[in-house]
């Protein structure tokens, strides 16, 4: 710990997490040291010495993701350099609400990936407002529908519109 005026080290200063009912205090370098024996959740540390204020930092666990399975259910596109997606066509502005745009403009280029999608219109869909972000194995559309892509099947009476990559039939 230092004086946050003059950067010199707060000496002899308490510090101590009150629901573990430990404490310790600076050395001479403002320095501490606190042990945690076999504890996994958030500390909630705090300095304490007379002539300066109580100070508070709560302090989380580290979270490890760790994705192990080969099939994986997310896919990132980079940005496209020419600006001529297909849902800003006159065609796709006709049949795609406004929010169905920000939804995508807000999502961004990582999609989501699903076994299926059934629609009646775009937006009127299993996905609503997210079927701009996922990547259909099979969609089903009674009239037309948008989906962020196809790999796979897609059938519709009308039309469909996607966002990117159309794999297959």
């Amino acid at each position: 710990m230092r004086d946050i005026s003059d950067q010199r080290p707060v000496v002899q200063a308490s510090v101590y997490e009150k629901n573990l009912l430990l404490s310790t205090l600076t050395d001479d370098r403002g320095y501490f040291e606190l042990k945690l024996k076999n504890f996994t959740g958030s500390v909630t540390l705090t300095a304490s010495k007379e002539d300066y204020r109580t100070t508070s930092v709560n302090l989380l666990p580290e979270v490890i993701v760790n994705d192990k399975s080969p099939n994986k259910k997310y896919k990132y596109y980079p940005d496209n350099a020419t600006g001529n997606d297909v849902e800003h066509s006159r065609f796709a502005r006709f049949f795609i609400s406004s929010k169905q745009l920000l939804q995508a403009l807000n999502v961004g280029n990582f999609f989501a990936s699903s076994p299926y999608q059934i629609s009646l219109v775009p937006g009127l869909s299993t996905h609503g407002l997210y079927n701009s972000q996922v990547i259909d194995h099979l969609s089903l559309n009674l009239l037309g529908g948008y989906t962020a892509g196809i790999d796979g099947v897609e059938l519709a009476s009308l039309f469909n519109i996607n966002r990117k990559d159309m794999s297959f039939i």
